[in-house]
Parts: structure tokens; sequence; C-alpha cells
């Protein structure tokens, strides 16, 4: 019994002492990989910069075209503060059916500067990153869904969306950046979850882009 047990003890010696060493590799290789990305989108639109300006603008015209959750939801209030349009202008996102009294903050954008060449934007995402579209259909609706969240600190996600004008009309290329930074949390993330996180942002940047060209091109 004395040799069985003194065997057992050393296999779990030698397990741990293994799983040690995968930790490791696997922590190193996690050091490596990228906690940050930027999703980015461009589209070729029949309209001037100042045809589709008065579309990106006004926070208020976004549930238009954009398909992020935050912009069209019916489970989404959008409360509108600072100037009208343009830079000053501010959104709060606040969930409702949160099961209190108060409704929960999402987030906040805000207008950084707006012109005929594009907008410059700041978005926070309170507590967690959501990352959130529907297709609907007539009888069939799918989701994706994707939320990044348990750091202490908000996310600060600056975006960009630039109007070059073109032969046809304009270019309209929309990018946002995500850096999630350098804790351990974040390192779990950046193996399990950032390609995926950047290829929904990516599609839902593209799809909102074609929803503002079908919504341009009709004026």
């Amino acid at each position: 019994m004395a040799k069985f047990l003194k065997w057992c003890c050393g296999g779990c010696v030698v397990l741990a002492l293994l799983a040690g060493i995968v930790l490791l590799l696997v922590w190193r290789w996690a050091k490596n990989k990228p906690t940050n990305w930027t999703a980015e989108a461009s589209i070729e639109i029949a309209a001037t910069p100042e045809e589709v300006l008065p579309l990106l603008e006004d926070l208020r015209r976004w549930s238009e075209w954009s398909r992020f959750e935050r912009d069209g939801s019916e489970y989404v209030e959008c409360e509108f503060g600072g100037a009208e349009r343009g830079a000053g202008a501010t959104v709060l996102w606040k969930e409702l059916g949160s099961g209190t009294d108060t409704p929960l903050t999402l987030g906040k954008l805000e207008i950084d500067a707006a012109s005929s060449q594009g907008l410059e934007y700041t978005s926070w995402h309170y507590g967690s990153l959501r990352l959130s579209m529907s297709d609907g259909g007539d009888s069939v609706s799918q989701s994706n869904n994707l939320e990044i969240g348990g750091f202490d600190e908000d996310f600060r996600v600056p975006g960009t969306i630039r109007l070059e004008p073109t032969e046809q009309g304009c270019r309209v290329t929309w990018s946002e950046s995500v850096d999630l930074g350098a804790t351990p949390l974040a390192r779990f993330y950046a193996i399990t979850l950032v390609d995926v996180a950047e290829h929904l942002h990516e599609t839902l940047l593209e799809q909102s882009l074609e929803e503002l060209k079908n919504l341009s091109e009709l004026r």
C-alpha cells in the first residue's frame, strides 16, 4: 500500500509539473497575442459627402442606418444631449427592462469633430463591450451576440467615419479601435475571443454602411 501511495504521489507531482509547464507556455503565447484590434469597412455611395453628412452628424438619425443594437434596439433607450448635431452632440444608451426603476446606462458616444471630410468621435462602454446584431426576415430571425466584460475600467472606443469624394459620389470608410489592456483577463480574451470579436465588429460596420448607402441613395 505504501508503495502504491508513493507511486500515486509521484504521478501527481509529474502531472502538476506538466500542467505548470503547459500553463507557462500558454501564458507566454498569450502575452504575444494582441489585446487590441481595429475594425474597418468601406463602401462607395452615389451621393456627395454633403448629402451623406447629415445622416452622420445627427445622432438621432443613426437608428435609421446603424446595425449596432445600441442604436436601434427596442430594449435600449437613447438619451440625446449636447449640441443638436456635429461636434459636441452626445447620446447615452440606457437598457430598458433591466428589472430596476432606473435604467442601466450602457455607454455614451460623443462627436469630437465633424466636417465635409467626415466625423471623429469617442464612445464609452460601461463595464463591458457588447457587439450585437440581428438579421431578421419575414419568418426567421438570427442574432449574433458577443459581450466582453469583467473589467474595472470602462471601454473607450475612438472611431472615425471618413468621407472622400469620388466621380460617382463618395467613399465612406468607418473604423473603430478597441484596446482591452494588458491584464490577465485581457490576455484570456486575447486567446479566446479577439478574433471572433474583430470579425463581428467588422461585419456590423459593413452592414451599417450598406444601410447608409441605401438611405443616402434614396435622397
